[in-house]
This record gives structure tokens, C-alpha cells and sequence, in this order.
């Protein structure tokens, strides 16, 4: 069993200031506008449990730094994602690459595999949790966001 400790964004949803809050172990609310990074927020953490970064592909932020408490373990671990300022599109990371005289100069391509992936420390493999994705959510047949 384990549980999240604390997280530090940057970047999430466009925003300029990183977005950080220490957790509780038992519950937490996050609320906002449509648009303001929440389910961006809980793919971000999710996938920081699975040691999964694939599941970022698609998700707007430029680093992450999640702390994850392992109970059976008995110890804290720190993981860390970045983007590098790569810009996403599609199902390939595409940089710009600059002239010194700041004309663009040519595009390389990256796969996401390659490129997007968790600093994890020695010890940390992904752990045993579940989450349900908001989106797939519905009411009679209905969709929740009706």
C-alpha cells in the first residue's frame, strides 16, 4: 500500500507558476474551471504510482515532482518527470532546434518512449493502485458533465 505525499508541477495546463500542495493521506477535493489542469493533475499523479509515463503523452505540463510514501516498503521516494520544453503533437515529441541567430533551423522528432519517462529512485517499481478516469463517468446512460 502506499500513498502520495506532496507534488510540484510546473507548467501544468500553461499556467507560469508551479502548482505544489503536500496531500493528505485520506482525502483530498481538487476543484477548479473546465480547462484548469485537474484531470491533468490526477493523470499526472497516476501516473507517477504506475511508473508510466507513457500515460503523459497527451497531458500539457513541463515537469513533475511527486513524493510517494510506500507503507510496505516503510520509506518515501521521490520521482521526477521532465518534458524539456518539447512540444507535444500527436503521437510524436517534436523540438525546434534554433540558429544562434534565432531563425528556426530544422525539426527533429523523438518518440515519446525515448524521450518522456520517470527519475525513479532505487527500489520503486509501480504499485499496486487503481483510478478511474472522470471522462468515462455517466449518469442513466448519460454523460456526467450534462
Amino acid at each position: 500500500m502506499a500513498h502520495i505525499i506532496y507534488f510540484n508541477i510546473e507548467g501544468l495546463a500553461g499556467k507560469s507558476d508551479p502548482l505544489e500542495y503536500k496531500l493528505d493521506r485520506h482525502l483530498n477535493v481538487f476543484y477548479g474551471v473546465n480547462g484548469s489542469g485537474k484531470t491533468s493533475l490526477l493523470k499526472i499523479l497516476n501516473s507517477a504510482m504506475s511508473n508510466d509515463a507513457s500515460i503523459l503523452e497527451n497531458v500539457f505540463f513541463n515537469s513533475a515532482r511527486v513524493g510517494v510514501y510506500s507503507v510496505n516498503k516503510n520509506r518515501e521516494f521521490n520521482l521526477v518527470c521532465k518534458k524539456d520544453k518539447a512540444i507535444l503533437r500527436k503521437e510524436k515529441i517534436y523540438t525546434q532546434i534554433w540558429s544562434p541567430s534565432g531563425e528556426e533551423n530544422g525539426i527533429q522528432t523523438f518518440s515519446n518512449l525515448e524521450k518522456l519517462s520517470w527519475q525513479v529512485e532505487e527500489g520503486y517499481n509501480s504499485l499496486n493502485h487503481a483510478y478511474l478516469d472522470t471522462n468515462r463517468l455517466s449518469i442513466l446512460g448519460t454523460s456526467a458533465s450534462s
